[in-house]
């Protein structure tokens, strides 16, 4: 690192990720190209006879990234394997436990072991993605890793010696990191999106587990429905404290100052809100939608379950509004895709609520639904997994049609469901998934899902139609999980005897998750792209048609599946639309800054 000089295998990694910021849209031959890098990267660490280079996790984060926008599972997987091995090796999840503290310090610089932190932390993110998304094994527990959190961001990325560096600002920001005391520099952020994703995981654990058959008791479960309440309001004032001012305009900035460092100054705060708030958002729909399962064991009551709904719509509803601003704001070369798959909860949730007889309140939440859709149709082309995932919420759309149409030979017993209601007429079961995730691809398929019968939700005994087709239902999962079809793929042996022989052993599982010295928020406990790679280990990335529209006076989910299906696998053929600006109060005036981060963008404005 020191003397500039990378491993082949980790540029390939870099150039997996590398063509979206040089070229406005990527044609067919450039994800094939991407992917062969991918490949060529993987192919030479698995060459390595030492796979002990931190380098090695680094450049799997890149793959991994790469992986997850064009939807390929495979390289993925090794990715993960591979990186996940170098860990086990070198212990990096112990880096700072006690007893192997001075030998540590012994074998490296503080700035090494920074480096080795941070690299460790971006495997965290990527590995806590998939557990929460699709329910992949966690092989690291809380309670076992013991990794500082990074610290000093600003002094990381811009601080120790540049020799050799003509860039004026970047030997300013140098200046300024090597000389300003720690208060004064802007203020840490990646620590806190890692602990952000850390009660994310456990709430997840907790929703993963809280409706199987041998786990909590109803007293456990609702002490830790509390618990998790609470720490999420703490979290939020958190998030308040660190980001005061709202979501500004920041376009200009892209405008005015592309391609330099000040641009990074300006708008880095804004965009930690922005991840901050939308995954506060995540995790809100992720605890208080398991409170709206419907179990024999433990029924919940009505105005619990009341207010549960209302929790995750208004969630969902900020979550689109908080991507609306980041759509019109950032520019698509500029944009990173990492927080965009949490939305797809919010879509699924405004589905519920198309039922409802209050026509002012259901086309506002169709709206809000359209208006996600459309940006999810005007990204496809950079992030493929959402190709798939506008295919599966309007599966889900279909499912409440059908299911509708039972319910409503069931009307006697409407009157039953109003009290589990936010609206009179809202009386249809909600979908929800039952462990957390709807997509726990290897477990689980329709028993993931809480009922939608009425009747089966009210505890009659009543012989019922099945809304989810089997052949259908694995059809879609199939559609989410599919990989590219690459043509030129002659190279069949990606796995080294080092991958091959990964330890399959869980490291030191137990129902006690703490991270020690670095997690603070639970006593009780594996998608992140290029940005998140490149901004904790310090390198700030430069990266960055009709839509099928549902109204409440032409809403039939059969037909509209359909049509948005032939619209999804044609998309590369339609043209963008043009969004709308975003909602008025995440557009207001900025807030004055931090003093700190005014001085330094006042230094650079001078220095023009």
């Amino acid at each position: 690192m020191t003397h500039r000089r990378y491993p082949y295998y980790f540029i390939f990694a870099v150039l997996s990720v590398g063509i979206k910021t040089i070229k406005n849209s990527r044609t067919q031959e450039d994800k094939l190209l991407e992917t062969k890098y991918a490949r060529k990267s993987l192919e030479l660490m698995n060459k390595e006879k030492d796979i002990s280079d931190p380098l090695i996790i680094w450049a799997c984060s890149f793959i991994c990234a790469h992986s997850s926008m064009v939807q390929n599972q495979k390289v993925h997987n090794q990715a993960i394997e591979t990186a996940t091995m170098s860990i086990k090796q070198t212990r990096l999840y112990q880096l700072d436990i006690n007893k192997k503290t001075e030998k540590v310090i012994q074998k490296y610089t503080s700035n090494e072991l920074e480096f080795r932190r941070r690299v460790w932390w971006v495997y965290y993110i990527q590995i806590t993605g998939n557990y929460i998304f699709n329910g992949k094994f966690m092989t690291f527990e809380q309670r076992d890793i013991v990794v500082n959190l990074p610290k000093n961001d600003f002094k990381w990325r811009y601080g120790g010696s540049i020799e050799g560096c003509n860039n004026k600002e970047l030997k300013l920001m140098n200046i300024v990191a090597n000389n300003q005391r720690e208060a004064d520099l802007p203020q840490d952020n990646h620590r806190f999106i890692i602990n952000s994703f850390a009660l994310f995981k456990n709430i997840a654990v907790f929703v993963t587990k809280r409706w199987r058959k041998d786990h909590f008791n109803e007293d456990n479960t609702n002490l830790r429905v509390v618990l998790y309440a609470d720490k999420l309001e703490k979290h939020k004032t958190n998030i308040e404290k660190m980001f005061k001012d709202n979501l500004p305009s920041i376009q200009d900035e892209y405008i005015n100052h592309r391609g330099t460092v000040k641009l990074v100054i300006d708008t880095e705060h804004h965009i930690f809100n922005y991840i901050s708030r939308q995954l506060y958002y995540a995790i809100t729909i992720h605890l208080f939608q398991s409170e709206l399962v419907r179990d024999d064991s433990a029924k919940i009551r009505p105005e619990r379950i009341k207010a549960a709904k209302s929790n995750c719509a208004k969630a969902a509803m900020n979550q689109i509004k908080l991507l609306e601003w980041y759509d019109h704001n950032v520019p698509e070369k500029f944009q990173e895709y990492g927080t965009t798959v949490w939305t797809v909860s919010s879509a699924i949730v405004l589905t519920n609520l198309f039922s409802i007889k209050d026509e002012t309140e259901k086309d506002k939440y169709m709206n809000h639904f359209n208006r996600l859709i459309s940006i999810y149709r005007s990204s496809e082309k950079y992030f493929e997994v959402l190709s798939s995932l506008i295919f599966y919420v309007y599966y889900i759309v279909e499912i409440k049609s059908k299911k509708k149409i039972q319910n409503e030979k069931l009307k006697h017993l409407h009157k039953h469901m109003e009290p589990f209601g936010i609206y009179d007429s809202d009386v249809e079961p909600w979908v929800i998934p039952k462990y957390g995730s709807f997509f726990h691809y290897n477990c689980c398929g329709e028993v993931n899902f809480s009922t939608l019968n009425i009747e089966k939700y009210l505890g009659e005994n009543i012989t019922i139609e099945n809304a989810f087709e089997e052949s259908e239902f694995n059809d879609v999962y199939k559609q989410v999980k599919k990989s590219p079809d690459l043509q030129n793929d002659k190279d069949k042996k990606m796995y080294s005897e080092y991958v091959k022989n990964t330890s399959k052993t869980v490291v030191g599982y137990s129902d006690t998750k703490n991270i020690t010295k670095s997690i603070i928020f639970d006593s009780e406990s594996n998608i992140s792209l290029l940005g998140e790679c490149v901004d904790i280990l310090g390198m700030k990335s430069t990266i960055a048609e009709e839509s099928g529209n549902i109204s409440s006076q032409n809403y039939n989910s059969s037909t509209v599946l359909k049509e948005n299906k032939k619209k999804t696998e044609h998309n590369s053929k339609n043209s963008i639309i043009k969004r709308s600006s975003p909602n008025s109060s995440l557009s207001s005036k900025p807030a004055k800054r931090k003093s700190n981060t005014m001085s330094i963008s006042f230094l650079l404005n001078n220095n023009e």
